[in-house]
């Protein structure tokens, strides 16, 4: 791809689409670069018996994040160039996950169940929690509760907090006027076996 778009850039260098291209380039540069770098850290085999050459490797594999984090850059910079080339405007922001915002927002309710093996959803409007069954086991020694509401301000979104638990978690409705500021959570722990589920639900900021 860095190749590609890096002969594209110069045959169009006196175009308007020249510019584009040779950032696209650039980004796809940077792409190429972090993964050949990231081959000589990744172990050789990926499961079974490791030498003490990949064990070291894969103890460093924390280490690489930012290599990731770099390649992925880069590539995100190619495509907002071309982009841009195309007359599409800029990406749009990348969403990053919202409990990072937790210490900007607030407990809404929590949920808890000693045993949980089935498929429920949660609703939460106000002050109220109702909970609903949707297949598989009852959870046992459930307990809930409301903290605060979150009635009238659009500036905020419901995220989850997964405290313990195998299972997914996820919001499938916001809480908006429209709704009347009802939050749903579907939460799925038809395969988690002999384990217990607690959750925080938190009020964040929007991004």
């Amino acid at each position: 791809m860095a190749v590609y778009f890096r002969s594209m850039a110069e045959t169009f260098a006196d175009d308007r689409r020249g510019p584009y291209l040779t950032r696209a380039a650039v980004g796809y540069e940077e792409v190429a670069k972090q993964l050949h770098a990231l081959i000589d850290l990744m172990p050789e085999k990926a499961s079974g018996d490791w030498s003490a050459e990949d064990l070291a490797r894969a103890q460093r594999l924390p280490e690489t994040l930012d290599m990731w984090t770099a390649a992925r850059r880069g590539e995100r910079d190619a495509f907002t160039a071309l982009s841009e080339m195309l007359g599409a405007g800029p990406l749009p922001p990348i969403r990053t996950d919202p409990l990072e915002r937790r210490d900007r927002g607030r407990k809404l309710a929590t949920w808890r169940a000693d045993l949980s093996r089935g498929i429920f959803y949660l609703t939460l409007r106000g002050s109220e929690m109702h909970f609903e069954h949707i297949y598989g086991c009852q959870p046992e020694g459930p307990a809930s509760a409301a903290l605060s509401a979150i009635d009238h301000d659009e500036t905020l979104e419901v995220a989850v907090e997964r405290v313990d638990g195998k299972g997914l978690y996820d919001v499938t409705q916001q809480p908006t006027a429209a709704n009347g500021w009802a939050t749903q959570i579907r939460i799925n722990d038809i395969n988690s076996w002999q384990s217990g589920t607690d959750l925080i639900l938190w009020a964040v900021p929007r991004q």
